[in-house]
């Protein structure tokens, strides 16, 4: 399907439409799903609306049926993105497994390096971070693991251990990256610096956008270097998200 888009309006020209239409997806299909949740509830308990309204607003305030809710729609709406995007990136897709598969000596060593480096960078950031007096977390993060914390949790952990990597992966990189280089013309370095403001903003406008950039920056320079294989920064996303293993695991069983 893509290869025939392609011919028609251009490379450059479907890359940025790719972005556009899956960055309005990748809220739109969420909200919408939540919104059917919150009204087939709402059918028997009138109240619902406006405590989940409310709630929002205030995760502290969010009930386990409201989790519930949040948890499920975000799991469904990005198993529908990643359907769409499995269609429309189908021979790219192909492309890059078959390059994956012969190249796994200097793709999976890629992987995990950049992995490392994305870790011992955390580790780096919070030390500054305790030093310089900011306590917390990105309120992202703070809402994952609020999520987590639920019955539905399982829903939230798939979702961003799993569903996560493969969705933000081919909307930064192969769309957005793929549109500055091809679609404006711009140079490699300034198509990884775009794509990674861009994507630690969706995680964080705060101080925490800092803790955000070194990850995007290394997953934009690794899809770079392996001559844009998307399974590279998907295997490098894929690892640092299930990081959050460990959180759930011992909510669950400590």
């Amino acid at each position: 399907m893509s290869e025939r888009i392609i011919r028609k309006i251009g490379r450059g020209n479907f890359y940025l439409l790719a972005f556009v239409v899956g960055f309005v997806l990748f809220f739109l299909l969420q909200v919408a799903v939540m919104y059917l949740g919150v009204g087939i509830i709402s059918y028997k308990n009138p109240n619902f609306l406006k405590e989940f309204q409310v709630a929002v607003n205030d995760y502290k305030k969010m009930t386990d049926q409201m989790w519930g809710v949040q948890n499920l729609s975000q799991f469904i709406g990005s198993i529908i993105l990643a359907i769409l995007m499995i269609i429309i990136f189908a021979r790219n897709l192909s492309q890059d497994f078959q390059r994956f598969k012969s190249e796994w000596k200097s793709t999976i060593p890629m992987i995990f390096l950049g992995f490392i480096i994305i870790y011992l960078v955390n580790i780096a950031f919070v030390l500054i971070y305790k030093l310089l007096g900011v306590t917390g977390t990105s309120q992202n993060q703070e809402l994952i693991l609020a999520a987590l914390d639920s019955s539905t949790g399982v829903f939230m952990l798939l979702s961003v251990m799993l569903l996560a990597p493969f969705v933000e992966e081919i909307l930064f990189r192969k769309a957005l990256y793929g549109a500055v280089q091809d679609k404006f013309k711009l140079r490699p370095l300034i198509a990884i610096l775009i794509s990674a403001v861009i994507f630690s903003a969706l995680h964080a406008v705060d101080l925490f956008f800092f803790q955000y950039l070194p990850m995007a920056l290394v997953l934009c320079t690794t899809y770079s270097l392996s001559k844009n294989n998307i399974l590279v920064p998907i295997g490098i996303h894929f690892l640092n998200n299930s990081t959050i293993l460990i959180y759930f695991f011992m909510t669950v069983f400590l």
